[in-house]
């Protein structure tokens, strides 16, 4: 039961109030007739309103008084204690609200489950960007009952000159009405029938003389301090063909120079199991060349009389990770310098595994040295081009028919 009485609040009153020792407080407003606030015993302190509907007393929670101005909390509770007079029922409206939200509190619902449900962050800001940059200006106001499919195909017919992303923004769509219906805000799913675009896989790999253009880029800028570690990790994907993030946040302890083995923890990985990949003589001069400059930059610690701390990433930055997480911006100065047009950093893990199969690589091979688990997706997304293996597979498959048929 909480205790209360009736002060005229002021803003230091609000930001220094004790909270009681048990229960709760309630401190009304006599600026503000209805207006109070409520401290309770943990400390945690709201505005509320109070009013009289026929002669019983009803109470509504507005706001956090922590992060809520008295100024700002007296405004809104004249507001809706205004609605009040004028027949409405908050209260009422509320909990309609709770039981047909929009699809922008719906929406920020679902990001909220892909985070508890634990999504890749970079996962979990692209479908963030998606709600915002797509759904929210379209139907965002609208209540996930008022949807309907021509709703959802007037956004993605919007979107026919960008394929990939229209898809994504259907697929996102059809995970928050799935979340709505698990949680009966309405009863069938407006995204269905909705047909998806038909995705081209992107047929572009890099030629001889555009990789050792990269590779000329990243020799002289790997020289400066600044871009060493963002050179050698591009040299590390283009001679491995493996995902960025992989790379970038690899550790010491997972690789075996002798024996020229990464392993590669099933944390790293996006299918989350274990891959074991055997390196080329050039990934290993990259992996020589960075750990010579961590153990040069021991020694110096050690000479300077400082702790030596090893660390334990290949590419260490002061991001929250400890480790590079982007050279997107890096990449783009490559591109330029290397002249190298619409060049896109994952096209080197789709040149690798290209190379691989122009040289007549079986594909299980090719799979293990890139980890993929489904060979029809290495083959329609990373093996556009395989110059000179049709030929060479060609030739010469007939040759023994062209020897005379010798008569009986």
């Amino acid at each position: 039961m909480a205790s209360q009485n009736r002060q005229n609040l002021t803003q230091r009153m609000v930001d220094t109030i004790k909270p009681p020792e048990a229960g709760e407080l309630l401190i009304m407003d006599s600026k503000v007739p209805g207006l109070g606030i409520r401290v309770r015993y943990t400390g945690k302190s709201t505005y509320v309103i109070r009013w009289n509907e026929l002669g019983n007393f009803k109470k509504m929670t507005l706001c956090d008084a922590k992060v809520t101005t008295l100024e700002d909390a007296r405004r809104y509770a004249k507001q809706k204690l205004g609605e009040v007079a004028g027949g409405d029922d908050p209260l009422a409206q509320r909990e309609a609200r709770k039981n047909n939200p929009t699809v922008k509190e719906m929406g920020e619902d679902t990001i909220e489950q892909l985070r508890s449900l634990g999504r890749k962050e970079t996962y979990i800001s692209d479908s963030q960007r998606l709600l915002d940059n797509w759904i929210i200006p379209s139907i965002g106001s609208l209540t996930v009952r008022e949807v309907t499919t021509k709703d959802v195909e007037k956004i993605i017919r919007k979107m026919k000159d960008t394929p990939r992303t229209g898809n994504l923004v259907r697929s996102l769509l059809s995970r928050i009405f799935k979340l709505a219906r698990r949680w009966g805000h309405r009863l069938d799913d407006p995204t269905y029938g909705v047909e998806s675009f038909e995705e081209r896989p992107r047929e572009r790999y890099y030629t001889e003389e555009e990789l050792r253009a990269i590779l000329g880029v990243l020799d002289r800028y790997g020289k400066f301090k600044r871009y060493f570690y963002s050179a050698n990790a591009i040299k590390l994907l283009m001679f491995t063909g493996a995902r960025t993030r992989e790379a970038l946040s690899a550790k010491w302890d997972m690789f075996d120079l002798e024996r020229g083995i990464w392993t590669k923890p099933s944390t790293n990985t996006k299918q989350k199991k274990l891959h074991i990949a055997e390196l080329s003589e050039e990934a290993l001069e990259v992996l020589k060349t960075l750990r010579a400059s961590e153990d040069a930059r021991l020694d110096d610690a050690r000479k300077a009389g400082e702790k030596a701390v090893p660390c334990p990433y290949l590419f260490p930055s002061d991001s929250r990770e400890g480790h590079l997480t982007t050279i997107k911006r890096f990449w783009a100065t490559v591109v330029k310098e290397g002249k190298l047009g619409d060049a896109n950093l994952y096209d080197l893990r789709k040149t690798f595994a290209t190379m691989l199969l122009s040289r007549g690589v079986d594909i299980k091979t090719v799979m293990k040295l890139t980890g993929h688990n489904q060979a029809t997706t290495l083959l329609k997304y990373y093996a556009m081009v395989t110059t000179g293996a049709e030929k060479r597979a060609l030739s010469g498959l007939f040759g023994g028919l062209k020897e005379p048929v010798k008569e009986a």
